[in-house]
């Protein structure tokens, strides 16, 4: 693909800015791997209720909120990817004089997984019930944690394509416990924990958000000298930070015999997959650095990563 590009100026280094977006698709040749990448998947939220020693009991609950209502607007394309519930039973607790290893102990406790719906506040049980048992014979052959998973995904509002909001919270609802005689310094010790682990996926270039059809990043054309310091700026629409950057420069060679002597102008053949590449991590909007390849014509871009 081939541009005449009208140049106003020339001294050391010229860089000139295209808008991300646009050049993205009009100055695409062979895609580079990396601009497959649109975006990143990054840890949502993880949130966690414990039942500790004697508050183990028949009856007793650990609830964890789903992902909540009334989250950020985001200039793109938010949602969650996965959200699992993880129950675990371990003596991790605050006895400190027990020595777990020499006592004989089995402890039973099994539960029930179950999700409340927001408009009849009724708990419905999912899957099958859950069976926990902690043992040692005395002689070091012991089990002292257990864990179970179950992908919740399906339940929470904000998962990616659900529409679904019927469902908010998630518990554990303990419907067995048997200590068998277990000594005390042992059941004090008891953890019952609930953990929701949610990711999200955040995908800067949908333009989902009113306002955010626009191009992010704005600049102008400059003159500079090395180190090179490059800037942008986000749009008022978007109040979003990104976690990575990528930055991509690229060097304009003539390729028109008869320009080849004209500071004002070049011919040549953009192709974004001989640019060179900087990707950086965290929210930025600047990069500093050295180009190595002379006096010339050079043009750039940056796109988010989120």
């Amino acid at each position: 693909m081939r541009y005449n590009l009208v140049l106003l100026s020339i001294s050391t280094l010229l860089l000139m800015l295209h808008s991300p977006f646009a050049t993205s698709q009009l100055l695409h040749g062979q895609q580079k791997p990396t601009e497959v990448v649109q975006s990143t998947f990054l840890l949502g939220r993880t949130g966690a209720d414990t039942l500790v020693g004697s508050g183990i009991l028949v009856g007793e609950i650990v609830v964890v909120e789903m992902y909540p209502s009334g989250t950020l607007v985001h200039c793109g394309n938010w949602c969650l990817t996965d959200a699992v519930l993880s129950v675990s039973l371990d003596t991790r607790g605050f006895s400190e004089t027990y020595r777990i290893a020499r006592d004989t102990f089995t402890i039973d406790v099994h539960g029930l997984i179950q999700i409340q719906n927001v408009v009849s506040e009724a708990w419905t049980t999912v899957g099958d019930t859950v069976k926990f048992k902690l043992h040692s014979d005395g002689t070091g052959n012991l089990i002292p944690q257990q864990e179970i998973q179950r992908d919740v995904s399906e339940y929470s509002p904000h998962v990616c394509g659900n529409s679904d909001d019927t469902y908010q919270d998630v518990r554990f609802y303990v419907a067995h416990v048997e200590l068998n005689d277990a000594p005390s310094s042992i059941t004090d010790s008891l953890n019952l924990i609930a953990r929701m682990t949610e990711e999200a996926r955040y995908h800067p270039s949908a333009d989902t958000t009113t306002g955010c059809n626009t191009n992010i990043y704005t600049a102008a054309a400059g003159t500079y000298t090395n180190p090179v310091t490059l800037n942008w700026s986000r749009s008022e629409t978007c109040v979003d930070s990104y976690p990575m950057y990528e930055v991509e420069v690229l060097r304009l060679l003539n390729e028109d015999e008869e320009l080849r002597l004209d500071h004002d102008q070049v011919s040549t053949t953009v192709d974004w997959t001989t640019a060179q590449r900087f990707i950086i991590y965290g929210e930025a909007s600047s990069i500093k650095f050295t180009l190595a390849e002379g006096t010339g014509y050079y043009v750039w871009r940056v796109r988010p990563i989120g």
